[in-house]
């Protein structure tokens, strides 16, 4: 997924969870020292309130269930990946949700919702997703 655009060439790409997080500190272990596209990766906690719109990807968990409407309605617009595995996310507007499908982790891909972020999903994502959007999720 691109789309976001960042303030100068060697900003970071940020990852934000908000909310308890599952991870602990393996998120931050997995990403030290590495890099996507030529850039750093850091890993940012966020508290409900934070303005979430400088992050690149935001994880939202299962602990800002309640909160998920405004959390995301914060970011409408905003090319921010939008990330949980709340029941209902991609079909409440969330971009990504990961759900459990046979002892195996799947993801459903909102597609309208990451076009309206500016976002590009790449076809070999899609190609592993189940993919709705909104229109689809309201019937």
């Amino acid at each position: 997924m691109a789309g976001k655009r960042f303030r100068d060439p060697h900003a970071p790409i940020v990852i934000g969870v908000i909310g308890e997080d599952p991870f602990g500190d393996s998120l931050v272990r997995i990403v030290a020292g590495q890099k996507a596209q030529g850039r750093s990766i850091e890993i940012v906690k966020y508290r409900y309130g934070d303005n979430l719109r400088h992050c690149h990807v935001l994880f939202i968990s299962a602990s800002e269930r309640q909160r998920r409407a405004p959390i995301l309605a914060s970011l409408q617009e905003a090319s921010v990946l939008t990330v949980s595995d709340i029941d209902g996310f991609a079909e409440a507007g969330g971009a990504i949700q990961f759900v459990m499908q046979e002892n195996r982790v799947r993801f459903v891909v909102n597609l309208e919702v990451a076009t309206q972020g500016k976002l590009r999903v790449s076809a070999k994502l899609l190609a592993l997703a189940r993919v709705i959007n909104n229109s689809e999720a309201a019937r």
